[in-house]
C-alpha cells in the first residue's frame, strides 16, 4: 500500500536536461509503500475523464504518452505522466517526461515546465490526487470531491497566470512536431526558433501588418471600407445622440442591432430592436459599456457562420449554432437539458468546446416563445431552441461546414481579407442558405477579426493539421539554423575555429556564426561577457541573435549541471578525445542527426554511441583522423540534417 510520497528536491533549469524537448525541472520523491495496480488503473481512469472532450489534448494516451521513456516502473510513470498532463490541462504546451531513477525508497523525475509556478502546483495535486485513490478505491469519499474541486482551481488560476491560451498551446505543440524549437510561451507571446529563425508572435498568431490589423478591429472603418469595396455588409450608421439614433432607425428601418463601436464579445449588443422604447433601452445598454459612439445596424436573418483564411490556401468554415435540444418522443425538455449538459465534449471545465446550457430566464422566454415549457415532451425530431443567440458562452455549439457550405462564401471570404489587406482573417456572416451562392439569398459580412481563433475549426472537427499548416504558411521556410555541437580536451578551440570557417561561407550578409568556447560568447565580432547572464554560460544568448546564422556550441559540464542546454537538440556533435562526460551525454540526448569524432580514444564512448545510434537507423557516426577534416564532411552532413528535420 501506498503510504506517503514527499518532495526531497527540485532543481529547475532555465534550459533543457536529458532527452526532454521542453525547459526541463529535476524532481525528487520520497515514497513508503508501493501503489497497486487498481490504484494506478484508477489514476489513469480519472486522467482519461479529464481528457475526454478536452481542447487542451491530443490523442495522447496515459500514462504512456506522457513518457519519453514508458515502460519504467509503474508507480513513477504514472506520476510523471500526473504531473505532465496537469500541466497541460492548465494550457501549458508541454510534452514529455522522463523516468531517470525509481527504486523502493525514491522516484527521481525530468519533468517539462515553461512555467514554474505551474509545475509547482501541478506535482502536489497529482502526489495528492494518487494518495486519495489509495484511501478511497470506490472514488465517493468527501476528500475525493474536493480534490476534483481543487484541481478546477488550479487549472483555472494557472490558465490567467501562464496566459497561454488554447490556440497558443496547439501552435507551439505544431511547432515542435515541426522541428521548430519552443523557447518560451510568457507573458501571452510565443517565442519560436534560434537565431536568424527565431520568431516572436502573439498567440493569436496575427502575421498581419499592424495597421491593417488595426484597420479590420475597428468596426467602422472595417465597414467603410467592405463598404465601398462592394462587399454586401449591413446598412450601418454611427450615432453620437438620441436624434441621430431616431434618424438612424427611421433610414435603416426595423429591426435593428445596436452596439458600441469599440467592443467585442458582444459586450452591450441588443438584437431585435423594433421599437422606439427598446431602442432607447438597446442605446443606453451600448453607452454603459463604453463611452465612444454606438452602430446602429440593420438586422440580417439566418445562420450565422464565422469563416476563417489563413493565406490563399487555406480556409474553413463553421455555423455557429444556438444552444437547442432535439425532441424524442418521450423526454421532457428539462431531461433532454440534463443529457445535452452530460456529453464530455460540453460543461464548464477548462477547454470545452462549449458550456452547459443554462435553463435560466432567457431560456424560459425563449420555451414560452414556442408554446413550450420545462416540462414539455416535444415530438420526435423538434429542433427546440434554448436561446437566440449562437454564443458558446450560452451553450451554443459549433458543426463544422467547410465542405457543406456554397464555395462562394469562400471567393467572399479571400476577397474581404484582400480588401482589408490581411493575411489572416476571419469575418462572421449570416445567409439564408448556405448551400445557395451569397449573392441569390443576401447574405451579409457582419464583422471582420484579423486575429480569429482557429481551435474550434480544429476541434471537435478533428480538421487535424491547421496549426501546423498555418505555422507553414505564415513561417515559410523556417527552420532552426545549424547547431554544432563540441566536446573535446585541449583542441577543443582549434576544433571550434575550423567549424566556424566552414559554417561562415555559405551565411547570408547579415549573418554571421555565433561561437561559444573558452570563455568566449560572440556573435561575429560582437562579444557577449559570460557573467552578463544566465544564457551567455551554455549559448542561450547566441541563439536569441537575430544575426546569427549558425552556432558553434563549446558546453562545459559546470554550466551544463547548472543551467542545461539551450536548445533541444542540435544538427551535428563533434567528439574528441578528453571530452567531459557530461557534455559527451548532453550532446548525445540532443538527438544530432550525425556525430563526429576526431582522433584516437574513441572506444571510451563506444557504448553511449552505440545508445544513440540505436534510436533512430537514421544516425550517422563519421570517423576522423584531424580537425583538418572537418571543413569537406559538415556540409554534407548538415544538408542531411536539414532533410531528416524537416
Amino acid at each position: 500500500m501506498l503510504q506517503s510520497v514527499s518532495i526531497e528536491e527540485y532543481t529547475s533549469f532555465p534550459g533543457v536536461r536529458w532527452r526532454l524537448v521542453d525547459p526541463t525541472t529535476e524532481l525528487v520523491l520520497r515514497v513508503e509503500g508501493r501503489a497497486e495496480s487498481p490504484v494506478l488503473e484508477r489514476y489513469a481512469q480519472w486522467f482519461e475523464r479529464r481528457f475526454a472532450g478536452c481542447l487542451r489534448f491530443g490523442d495522447e494516451h496515459f500514462p504512456d504518452g506522457w513518457l519519453a521513456n514508458p515502460g519504467a516502473d509503474a508507480l513513477a510513470v504514472h506520476l510523471a505522466a500526473g504531473i505532465t498532463a496537469l500541466q497541460r490541462l492548465a494550457c501549458q504546451p508541454v510534452r514529455r517526461a522522463q523516468v531517470l531513477e525509481a527504486g523502493d525508497q525514491g522516484i527521481r523525475l525530468a519533468l517539462p515546465s515553461f512555467s514554474g509556478s505551474v509545475l509547482q502546483g501541478a506535482i502536489p495535486l497529482a502526489i495528492q490526487l494518487l494518495l486519495e485513490l489509495e484511501a478511497d478505491p470506490a472514488g465517493t469519499g468527501e476528500r475525493l470531491q474536493l480534490l476534483e474541486e481543487e484541481a478546477d482551481q488550479f487549472v483555472e488560476r494557472a490558465s490567467e497566470v501562464s496566459r497561454c491560451g488554447e490556440d497558443a498551446m496547439h501552435f507551439a505543440l505544431a511547432a515542435s512536431e515541426l522541428g521548430i524549437p519552443v523557447v518560451s510561451t510568457a507573458t501571452g507571446y510565443l517565442e519560436i526558433g534560434h537565431g536568424c529563425a527565431r520568431r516572436i508572435l502573439s498567440n493569436s498568431l496575427c502575421y498581419t501588418p499592424s495597421p491593417a490589423a488595426s484597420l479590420a478591429s475597428d468596426k467602422l472603418a472595417s465597414y467603410l471600407v467592405l463598404h465601398r469595396a462592394g462587399l454586401p455588409v449591413p446598412a450601418t450608421q454611427i450615432v453620437n445622440t438620441e436624434a441621430e439614433l431616431a434618424a438612424a432607425a427611421a433610414e435603416i428601418g426595423w429591426p435593428l442591432v445596436v452596439k458600441p463601436l469599440d467592443q467585442s464579445c458582444q459586450q452591450g449588443v441588443t438584437t431585435d430592436v423594433d421599437d422606439q422604447i427598446s431602442l432607447q433601452a438597446a442605446f443606453l445598454v451600448a453607452r454603459n459599456v463604453s463611452q465612444s459612439s454606438v452602430l446602429v445596424q440593420e438586422q440580417v436573418f439566418g445562420q450565422e457562420f464565422r469563416l476563417t483564411a489563413i493565406g490563399p490556401n487555406h480556409a474553413f468554415a463553421r455555423a455557429l449554432n444556438v444552444a437547442f435540444v432535439e425532441g424524442d418522443g418521450s423526454s421532457t425538455v428539462s431531461q433532454l437539458v440534463r443529457r445535452s449538459n452530460s456529453n464530455p465534449l460540453i460543461g464548464g471545465h477548462p477547454g470545452a468546446i462549449a458550456y452547459s446550457i443554462q435553463l435560466d430566464s432567457v431560456a424560459i422566454a425563449e420555451l414560452a416563445a414556442q408554446d413550450l415549457s420545462v416540462q414539455s415532451i416535444p415530438i420526435a425530431g423538434r429542433k427546440v431552441c434554448l436561446s437566440r443567440k449562437p454564443f458558446r458562452s450560452l451553450g451554443g455549439i459549433t458543426t463544422d461546414a467547410t465542405t457543406s457550405i456554397h464555395p462562394s462564401y469562400f471567393e467572399l471570404l479571400h476577397r474581404a481579407a484582400r480588401v482589408l489587406q490581411l493575411d489572416v482573417i476571419g469575418i462572421d456572416l449570416i445567409t439564408a442558405d448556405p448551400a445557395r451562392p451569397w449573392w441569390d439569398v443576401g447574405a451579409k459580412i457582419l464583422e471582420c477579426n484579423p486575429r480569429p481563433g482557429i481551435i474550434q475549426h480544429e476541434f471537435p472537427h478533428q480538421a487535424v493539421g491547421i496549426h501546423a499548416s498555418a505555422l507553414k504558411h505564415w513561417l515559410g521556410e523556417i527552420a532552426t539554423p545549424p547547431l554544432i555541437a563540441v566536446a573535446a580536451g585541449e583542441e577543443i578551440s582549434d576544433i571550434c575555429a575550423v567549424v566556424e570557417a566552414s559554417l561562415s561561407a555559405p551565411l547570408a550578409d547579415h549573418q554571421a556564426v555565433g561561437v561559444l568556447c573558452g570563455g568566449t560568447c560572440r556573435v561575429g565580432s560582437a562579444n557577449y561577457p559570460l557573467a552578463a547572464s544566465v544564457g551567455s554560460q551554455t549559448g542561450q544568448s547566441l541563439l536569441a541573435e537575430s544575426a546569427c546564422g549558425a552556432a558553434v556550441l563549446a558546453w562545459r559540464s559546470a554550466d551544463l549541471a547548472a543551467y542545461g542546454r539551450p536548445c533541444e537538440r542540435i544538427d551535428v556533435g563533434v567528439l574528441a578525445e578528453g571530452a567531459e562526460p557530461l557534455v559527451v551525454q548532453e550532446l548525445l540526448d540532443a538527438d544530432p542527426a550525425a556525430v563526429i569524432w576526431i582522433g584516437p580514444g574513441r572506444q571510451e564512448w563506444d557504448g553511449p554511441l552505440q545508445a544513440w545510434q540505436a534510436r533512430d537507423p537514421a544516425h550517422r557516426l563519421v570517423a576522423l583522423e584531424g580537425a583538418e577534416g572537418l571543413s569537406a564532411c559538415l556540409p554534407e552532413l548538415l544538408g542531411a540534417s536539414t532533410h531528416q528535420r524537416g
